[in-house]
């Protein structure tokens, strides 16, 4: 009888509650030696220029020393998709999408931007084409 009682009382008490992770509305960049707060609602694309990756928001370009991996961590995967091996779009900003005719496409950015999305990454952003 102990046997059942005990463990049902531990995993009781010890259940995690919440198993989503939430996601925050602002992201900390790294510029220098100051730490500056971005909202992710105005970013529009991240891509990577080794070792950095650059944050494009606000028509700004922010060099910060995280990877995509990292990024793709923090950021909500409903909005933010990892497009490439080098690149992760907001969905929010995304125009259109025209094939390239090999499996691969071109997002067009609501400011012109033109983002390639690999046909490797296609579990990721096969929501768009949706």
């Amino acid at each position: 009888m102990w046997y059942i009682i005990f463990p049902a009382i531990y995993i009781s008490k010890h259940k995690p509650t919440n198993l989503k992770k939430p996601y925050s509305d602002k992201i900390k960049l790294k510029i220098g030696s100051k730490l500056l707060n971005i909202s992710t609602s105005t970013i529009q694309f991240i891509s990577t220029d080794k070792p950095y990756s650059i944050v494009h928001a606000n028509g700004k370009k922010i060099l910060d020393n995280k990877s995509l991996k990292e990024f793709e961590t923090e950021l909500d995967p409903t909005i933010f998709l990892r497009v490439h091996r080098s690149s992760i779009i907001n969905a929010a900003y995304v125009k259109e999408l025209k094939s390239r005719n090999n499996g691969d496409y071109d997002a067009t950015l609501k400011n012109g931007q033109i983002i390639r999305l690999s046909r490797h990454f296609r579990n990721n952003w096969k929501q768009l084409i949706q």
